[in-house]
């Protein structure tokens, strides 16, 4: 058996910053050995007038698109935006060859926005944080020749 030492880093010193940055590249390099490493990030931001109304940050990979934050200024909701940024992230990574998107939003965020979107529930973590329920959803993306053979329910 080999002897090691545990350890925590409280504050990010730039030993403790090193070893995140190589754990990192280490998984990623073991990730694309298993499979070809094609993330990229995707940020789309809605604005009026110069002024930021909200944004949708995702990363694309593995053909899926992750929704990172989605967020609305609380005085620009209810106008679509939120919707309009969620087409046009889908609308990019079917282009990048996504074939479907996943995302995590709590009950007192947006779970009930994602399924009219589309979106199905794949699980939900309970008292996360406590009191409360983290879900997460995901939405298979239409073939584009499906998509003109059958028609879309938009309500």
């Amino acid at each position: 058996m080999i002897a090691f030492e545990l350890m925590t880093a409280e504050l990010p010193d730039l030993r403790s910053q090193a070893w995140a940055e190589k754990i990192q590249l280490g998984l990623m390099q073991f990730n694309q050995s298993k499979h070809r490493f094609d993330f990229a990030p995707l940020r789309i931001f809605a604005s009026e007038k110069g002024a930021l109304l909200g944004g949708l940050i995702a990363t694309t990979g593995w053909s899926w698109l992750n929704i990172d934050l989605l967020f609305v200024e609380q005085h620009a909701r209810r106008r679509g935006i939120a919707k309009a940024l969620l087409e046009m992230a889908e609308q990019k990574a079917r282009i990048l060859g996504c074939i479907g998107a996943y995302v995590d939003t709590f009950d007192f965020q947006a779970p009930e926005f994602y399924q009219t979107q589309g979106f199905s529930c794949l699980g939900i973590l309970e008292d996360m944080p406590p009191g409360h329920r983290r879900y997460y959803l995901k939405k298979r993306f239409v073939k584009s020749t499906q998509a003109q053979q059958e028609p879309v329910n938009a309500t």
